[in-house]
């Protein structure tokens, strides 16, 4: 079982395919890209992750906003919003989520203005917001490990922010962690989407 993320190049799937040959009938690679054609040209099967239906969203954006699935009826239009705008997209309704998490209704409502200018295809603008709202420290932090650190373990991630930063490992990243600007996967390596790494290298590398 093989898992290629993030591919991008012809001469990548090209190879790919080739060292596939090389495998049992048993086998099986899972490929994600942002360049449908890529497959399409090789006849590779697509599937689409599917997005959340409206009640495993809610579920979702309750957990995240208010750490409850028991929600209060005031914030109810508020993730009636939010679910309508993120489109069932998971990643989009954590960050959505993550930012409303302890605001007050006319605060929640003010984001949701703010999230609805933005046209749904521009879904990098949305992470933006989440990040404008850090304060300058976990920025750098950020920024740091969207640069270098995307993908390593958590370890080494403490451990090279506290040499870069001279801050306590766990609050190196507890923010950024908690606005679920980053992920700790099931290997305990730091993950960035592609999306907040993408939004944060646009701002340039601020960690100096």
């Amino acid at each position: 079982f093989l898992v290629l993320e993030d591919i991008y190049d012809e001469k990548q799937l090209q190879d790919i395919v080739r060292l596939t040959n090389c495998f049992s009938s048993n086998s099986k690679v899972v490929i994600t890209t942002k360049d449908n054609s890529l497959l399409h040209r090789h006849e590779i099967r697509l599937y689409e992750v599917e997005r959340f239906k409206t009640k495993e969203a809610f579920q979702l954006l309750s957990l995240k906003a208010f750490n409850s699935k028991n929600l209060k009826s005031m914030y109810l239009s508020i993730l009636e919003r939010a679910e309508t705008y993120a489109s069932g997209n998971p990643f989009i309704l954590e960050v959505m989520g993550s930012y409303l998490r302890g605001k007050s209704v006319e605060e929640c409502v003010s984001a949701l203005d703010q999230y609805e200018k933005i046209p749904n295809k521009e879904k990098q603008r949305i992470v933006q917001i989440s990040f404008d709202a850090l304060e300058k420290c976990h920025q750098k932090r950020l920024s740091c490990i969207a640069f270098y650190l995307n993908r390593q373990d958590l370890q080494v991630v403490e451990e090279k922010l506290y040499r870069q930063f001279r801050v306590r490992p766990k609050d190196g990243i507890k923010v950024v962690l908690d606005k679920s600007l980053i992920k700790i996967n099931e290997h305990g390596r730091v993950i960035m989407h592609d999306l907040t790494q993408n939004m944060v290298k646009d701002n340039g590398d601020i960690t100096t």
